[in-house]
């Protein structure tokens, strides 16, 4: 039997246009070890393949299915007209509002869609290579080199989007962000580029602009619009979580709405609820408020 993650990639591959061979260069497995992985006649062990997979095509092991929220749909909206026009455009929100996760699956089930999760180590070469890695490149080179790939491969497909995820880690390595507007200049109108971050992501943008640090004004200029995410978790949401979940007592259903600040908290809340329910039994409808309360606050061991 074929291994669901195997099947998520054959279906992630299929909607980007992706062959073997893209999925080698990404994941660093042989394209030979990738045939025979998807033929079910690979003779080693497979785990570390499997997990390099996984990472390379948005699999997750949650049986969570992504729900309809106002900050999905924006970003979608989002994401489209910077696809169709070729825009530079921006979100910002508080984490744990959905960018990721709204991010992560446009990409999963867009062609030529490329995405990046920026981190704090990130350098230069860091942000190039991780970029290449996205575009399915191990092509080595000088910063030059690596930049000049990019924007080749960039040009080559048909309506490509680039998005860079959680762009604010990047502010220690400020000439990270001359070689996005460096990037689309050199694709413009070829090109979408999406970038997302927290609150603080345009009023750092704005700082350095004004402190005509080297980038930041022709950046700012590039951006055409900037998305602001809603900060609440709607009702409607909880509610149909919880129904995927099996919470059904509705003053616990309001109890998660009230405390909950974020869909990142609804999710951890519940989360621990369902690992707490597989250990201890299913847990009651009258007692499912006392129990999250009891979890929310760590009075129960899971």
């Amino acid at each position: 039997m074929t291994h669901p993650i195997l099947l998520h990639a054959k279906e992630v591959m299929q909607a980007k246009g992706l062959t073997p061979a893209d999925l080698a260069r990404t994941t660093g497995i042989s394209q030979s070890a990738i045939s025979q992985l998807f033929a079910d006649k690979y003779p080693g062990k497979t785990d570390e393949m499997l997990r390099k997979i996984a990472d390379a095509t948005g699999y997750s092991t949650s049986d969570w299915r992504l729900l309809s929220t106002p900050n999905l749909r924006t970003i979608e909206r989002l994401f489209e007209d910077a696809r169709q026009n070729s825009r530079m455009m921006a979100i910002y929100g508080e984490t744990g509002m959905g960018k990721s996760s709204a991010l992560t699956w446009l990409n999963s089930k867009t062609q030529n869609s490329y995405y990046v999760l920026a981190d704090v180590l990130m350098k230069q070469k860091d942000l190039l290579r991780a970029i290449q890695r996205s575009l399915g490149s191990d092509h080595e080179g000088t910063i030059v080199e690596r930049a000049n790939d990019i924007v080749t491969r960039l040009l080559a497909k048909h309506k490509p989007t680039l998005i860079i995820d959680d762009i604010g880690k990047l502010r220690e390595h400020p000439k990270c962000f001359y070689l996005l507007q460096l990037i689309f200049d050199r694709t413009e109108g070829r090109c979408a580029i999406i970038l997302a971050g927290t609150k603080a992501f345009p009023s750092f943008i704005q700082k350095q602009a004004a402190r005509d640090c080297m980038g930041f004004r022709e950046l700012k200029r590039r951006i055409s619009y900037w998305q602001p995410l809603k900060e609440r978790v709607e009702l409607s949401f909880v509610k149909a979580v919880c129904e995927q979940q099996g919470i059904t007592l509705p003053s616990a259903i309001d109890y998660i709405a009230k405390t909950c600040t974020n869909y990142g908290d609804v999710r951890e809340l519940i989360t621990n609820y369902n690992r707490y329910a597989e250990i201890h039994g299913k847990v009651a409808e009258d007692e499912q408020q006392q129990v999250l309360s009891s979890l929310k606050f760590g009075n129960l061991s899971l």
